[in-house]
């Protein structure tokens, strides 16, 4: 009996690798083969283990579980609830690698008797990390308020595969909004970009929920440690997103100490972070910044262009700044060009070009309503409609 059942999985095996090997596209699947393995199929869905199957890799009992999985879906043979709830157990991991889903057990079982079976299955325990995964990302999408403690318990696990825990902390984030949670990573773990720590992926996080007070207070702490080198612009980077009125200033002097962005050392580091910046305390460092850029005292290279970061914090700028913004940065731009023309050969092109681009934006500005306050400054900044 025993020969017959692994001359079975054998020929099961032989048809799965034909089926799945993609140098093989003109297979003819004829209904004596399918009824075949229908026959099969439905004749050990009561063999098949699922909860146990992925503790011994390639034994009878996976292989069982992987055929009734896989000519099932494939054939969309009938099975019971009950097998179709137990094969959770297994998703995504006998696909080797493969995306699929739990929608095919959402097309044959009750939306709650799944919901009931994912909360089970947490609580009870998942040692597979991708099941576990996935089914956390179910709960987390199905609103399963009952786990989430467990998953919370998992992204603090600092054990755990970084990738796997960053990917799931977005899911449980953006779901939960969790404050407390990013608080305690920033606590308990490194503020270093490393396969194990989440403490910027927290960081960013918290900006995003508006919690940037206890950003920019671990970031300064963090800054103070790490004043140059690849770790201090990353500090810097989370002060800009944050909106620290200092953090421009702190990247000048980051610059002006002779540090530049190297993306082989620091990968997760683009103009665009300060795209969002806009603090009206910190236009003279932003004057500043565009004196370094213009006056090639900052040399760029093909991956990091000072002059660029410069544009996406104007843009921010324009949406944001008012009648006294705009007054002060015009002045300091028409300062800054004189000071420019001083060196000898420089090409002042892109002052000029910021100096228009801000002109534009200032009389954009001032084609919207305008507040009773606002006449004052109007009329002392007049002199630009010149």
């Amino acid at each position: 009996m025993h020969k017959y059942v692994d001359d079975e999985l054998y020929i099961l095996f032989k048809i799965k690798r034909e089926l799945t090997n993609q140098s093989k596209k003109n297979i003819v699947e004829r209904p004596e083969h399918i009824a075949y393995l229908k026959k099969w199929c439905l004749k050990n869905e009561k063999n098949g283990d699922f909860e146990h199957a992925l503790g011994r890799y390639q034994s009878k009992n996976y292989l069982i579980c992987e055929y009734l999985w896989f000519f099932g879906r494939r054939y969309d043979f009938k099975y019971q609830e009950s097998t179709y709830l137990d094969m959770l157990w297994v998703d995504y991991h006998l696909e080797k690698g493969g995306v699929v889903g739990y929608d095919y057990i959402l097309e044959q079982v009750d939306i709650d008797k799944i919901k009931a079976r994912v909360i089970k299955n947490l609580h009870n325990g998942l040692e597979e990390f991708i099941v576990f995964i996935n089914h956390a990302e179910f709960a987390l999408s199905h609103g399963l308020s009952e786990v989430y403690s467990l998953i919370g318990d998992y992204l603090l696990d600092q054990s755990q595969n970084r990738y796997r825990r960053w990917k799931l902390l977005g899911s449980y984030v953006e779901t939960t909004g969790d404050v407390q949670l990013l608080r305690h990573i920033l606590e308990n773990e490194a503020p270093v970009e490393d396969d194990n720590s989440l403490y910027w992926d927290a960081t960013g996080h918290l900006i995003n929920l508006g919690q940037k007070e206890i950003v920019i207070k671990k970031t300064m702490e963090v800054l103070k440690k790490n004043k140059g080198g690849m770790e201090g612009l990353t500090a810097i980077k989370y002060l800009i997103r944050a909106g620290h009125p200092k953090a421009l200033a702190f990247f000048n002097k980051w610059l002006r100490a002779g540090n530049r962005y190297n993306r082989k050392e620091h990968r997760f580091f683009s103009t665009v972070d300060f795209g969002d910046f806009y603090a009206p305390g910190a236009i003279n460092a932003l004057l500043e910044l565009i004196e370094l850029s213009v006056s090639k005292e900052i040399k760029g290279d093909d991956f990091f262009d000072p002059i660029r970061t410069v544009y996406e914090i104007l843009k921010s700028f324009y949406e944001n700044a008012n009648q006294k913004d705009f007054t002060k940065l015009l002045t300091g731009l028409e300062n800054s060009k004189h000071r420019l023309a001083q060196i000898s050969g420089l090409d002042l092109f892109y002052i000029h070009d910021i100096i228009n681009e801000a002109r534009d934006a200032y009389f954009k500005m001032r084609s919207r309503p305008m507040a009773f306050a606002e006449i004052a400054e109007r009329i002392d900044a007049s002199k630009y409609l010149i």
